[in-house]
């Protein structure tokens, strides 16, 4: 990419770094996170610590301690990825509506019997929302008691 004149960004960085790591070429792990640091990129955390153990696992006791003196430097957050924002009521309440709403689709499944009456919920691009809401619908449908029933 280099070569080719094109900048690496933090993604294609961090996904080298990675990919170094599981080749087990660790020096050169290293100077791409160093590289990193120079041209104003901060990398993950995650990084960090995954290339940091990998360094400790093979003995690479002075490059780890070089990498932890040059992670100091620079500002990080320890947070791991989507930790950064409060878990609030309401993004609670809509995973677990996702939830039951899965779970309905996958009883509504297990009942069918004939693949011909799930073929009316294949979905083509240009009805996917009417599908979908039809889909809805029917769920709902199943998980509402027959008043007559009662």
């Amino acid at each position: 990419m280099r070569h080719n004149g094109f900048d690496m960004d933090l993604a294609t960085s961090t996904m080298l770094v990675h990919l170094l790591c599981k080749m087990s070429r660790l020096e050169e792990a290293f100077a791409e996170f160093e590289d990193m640091i120079r041209r104003g990129i901060v990398p993950q955390y995650l990084t960090f610590q995954r290339l940091n153990a990998e360094l400790k696992k093979q003995g690479l006791t002075e490059v780890a301690q070089k990498l932890c003196n040059l992670m100091s430097s620079v500002p990080h957050s320890t947070n791991l990825p989507n930790t950064y924002s409060e878990d609030n009521d309401d993004a609670r309440a809509r995973r677990k509506s996702i939830i039951e709403k899965a779970k309905a689709f996958s009883d509504m499944l297990k009942n069918y019997k004939d693949p011909r009456e799930l073929a009316k919920y294949k979905c083509s691009s240009e009805n996917d929302v009417s599908s979908a809401n039809s889909l809805i619908e029917d769920i709902e449908r199943m998980s509402v008691p027959d008043e007559h029933l009662l």
